[in-house]
């Protein structure tokens, strides 16, 4: 929970932008929101990144306002530059990527169209660690299989294959596991 000693404008802007993906992703709000202004015509915005959780003092002090505002800004240029729910535009909301995994603020959105499925990961120690996410029906799936992979996307169009499952906590317990065995936290 956000407190007045602890708010800090990048950890708001990555709590916001999970947030929003996430109400994306439950059809909440749709996937062409072109700023944060316009969530309000589906949400009430002033609460995404726990801002609820303040208290009304916390809110109205000068030094937490002006860091909600700049977070606000930083969000509605992410918007407007398309990168709201990246995996939405690329595969579509059918695809329903777990909100376990939306809700993980250390999980970039890597998703790109010419791949098979959307993925999030991050990079550790110059190789990118993802989470691939298929089609929760198994018969739209692009590859046969689990619907969550593990793995290492190698430099020559290669892959070390670390895991495979149809339960998004089993693959985040591996994203970690693996996460943790190359370095990173």
């Amino acid at each position: 929970m956000a407190t007045l000693q602890t708010l800090n404008r990048e950890a708001l802007v990555e709590r916001m932008k999970r947030e929003i993906t996430a109400d994306i992703t439950a059809g909440i709000v749709p996937v062409d929101v072109p700023d944060f202004s316009a969530l309000h015509d589906h949400v009430d915005a002033n609460g995404y990144g726990g801002l609820f959780e303040l208290s009304s003092e916390a809110l109205n002090h000068d030094s937490i306002s002006n860091i909600i505002n700049a977070a606000q800004t930083d969000v509605s240029e992410w918007l407007k530059t398309g990168r709201g729910a990246l995996w939405v535009k690329e595969f579509g909301i059918d695809y329903a990527v777990p909100a376990e995994i939306l809700k993980r603020t250390d999980l970039e959105d890597m998703s790109w169209h010419n791949d098979v499925a959307p993925s999030f990961g991050r990079e550790i120690n110059g190789q990118p660690l993802r989470i691939w996410v298929e089609h929760p029906d198994p018969a739209m799936r692009e590859m046969p299989g689990q619907r969550f992979m593990v793995l290492i996307d190698g430099e020559d169009e290669t892959c070390l294959f670390f895991q495979a499952t149809d339960d998004a906590g089993v693959a985040l317990a591996a994203f970690d596991e693996f996460a943790s065995r190359m370095g990173g936290k």
